[in-house]
Formats: structure tokens, C-alpha cells, sequence
């Protein structure tokens, strides 16, 4: 049964050095780039939590899943096996079993915001998905009413993944919108470039 609502999910690995940000910790080490990246999802948690839409996370492994939980005082569910593709799909099935729609977010963009979130779910309502580009050629969101087939094929990590995965939902008869791109935090001059509310990140090194 659909609960009339929307939810948030972040996609987040359980925070250990040298399991996280691992392109940021070969510029700052592994302790540093792991203490950046449980800051911005602290803020991340601290930014959701108690909102109009119910929020969740994803964790990987799974098996970290309940310590994540007691850790950061959040619901949260375990990753599916396999490969992005597959967890993506999995996580966007799971939670439209309860939601009428449903935001998947990178656990590392420290600008997402409640009113960028509603604002994707504003979107998701008039088309079949709603993207949040990143300057590096990802995406920071997807949102949706729908089951998508849309993670399939895309080649992740590299600077064609948003357009793959709007090339597979263009071939697949899906419409879309474009989210304001938000910046990701995978390397150290992504952290530079963070606008002045977020420059403390540095500080972490």
C-alpha cells in the first residue's frame, strides 16, 4: 500500500578510511578524506531528517546496515548485491512499494537542500524522471513515479553517465527534466570550489 507521500533515499558506503572517497584520499590520505566525507553526511543527515518526505539510507555493505543506524540515528536499509546498476534498480523498486515518489541522492553533495529535494519531486510529478546534473558529467539525483528502466549499460565513473542514462530513457520513451546541477565532492578541488557556506570542509584535512 502507497502512503501517499514521497521519500528520500541517500546511497551511502559506511564510513572507514580507505573504503570511501578513495580518488579524494590519494590528495589528503585516507583518515582525512574519511573524516570529510562523515561530515557532509552528517550534514546530510542533519539537513533531511524530519521533513515533509520520509528519508532513508542506503547503506553499503549491507551488512553495516543496523550499525549505521545506531551510529547516525537514522532508518536505514541495507544496499542490494551487485553492481550500481543493480542497486539502483533495487533501491527505486523498494521504495515506490510505499511511496507514490521516490529521490535516490549521492550522500556526498553538500548543497543538496530541502528545497532542491521538494523540487525534484515537484518535477517528478508532471514527468517520468527528474535529474540534479553534476559538473562532472554524473548526477547528484534521480527522482520518480515510476519504475525506471534506466540504470542498465550506463558507465559509471566517468563523465558520461548522465548522458547514457538520458540517451537509455530517451530510447526507452521516458520523459525527463533537468534539475540546477549541484557540485559533488570526489576530489580535492571539488572542495575548493564549494561556495563559501561549505569551504569549512577543508578544515577536515
Amino acid at each position: 500500500m502507497l502512503l501517499n507521500g514521497h521519500v528520500l533515499a541517500l546511497f551511502a558506503r559506511y564510513p572507514e578510511p580507505g573504503k570511501v572517497k578513495t580518488r579524494l584520499a590519494a590528495r589528503i590520505g585516507a583518515n582525512a578524506a574519511c573524516r570529510v566525507y562523515e561530515d557532509i553526511l552528517k550534514s546530510q543527515i542533519q539537513e533531511h531528517v524530519g521533513r515533509s518526505y520520509d528519508f532513508v539510507v542506503f547503506v553499503d555493505p549491507g551488512n553495516r546496515a543496523v550499525e549505521f543506524a545506531r551510529a547516525y540515528e537514522v532508518p536505514t536499509l541495507p544496499q542490494a548485491d551487485g553492481d550500481l546498476s543493480n542497486r539502483l534498480a533495487d533501491c527505486l523498486r523498494i521504495l515506490l512499494q510505499r511511496h507514490e515518489v521516490a529521490a535516490i541522492a549521492g550522500s556526498d553533495i553538500p548543497s543538496l537542500t530541502e528545497a532542491r529535494v521538494e523540487e525534484a519531486f515537484e518535477a517528478a510529478r508532471s514527468v517520468d524522471a527528474a535529474l540534479g546534473p553534476c559538473p562532472d558529467g554524473g548526477y547528484y539525483l534521480i527522482a520518480s513515479r515510476l519504475q525506471l528502466d534506466a540504470f542498465a549499460g550506463i558507465p559509471w565513473g566517468t563523465d558520461g553517465v548522465l548522458q547514457a542514462t538520458l540517451d537509455r530513457l530517451r530510447s526507452k520513451g521516458y520523459t525527463w527534466k533537468l534539475l540546477p546541477p549541484e557540485r559533488d565532492v570526489d576530489e580535492a578541488d571539488d572542495l575548493e570550489l564549494l561556495d563559501e557556506n561549505q569551504r569549512h570542509y577543508t578544515d577536515l584535512w
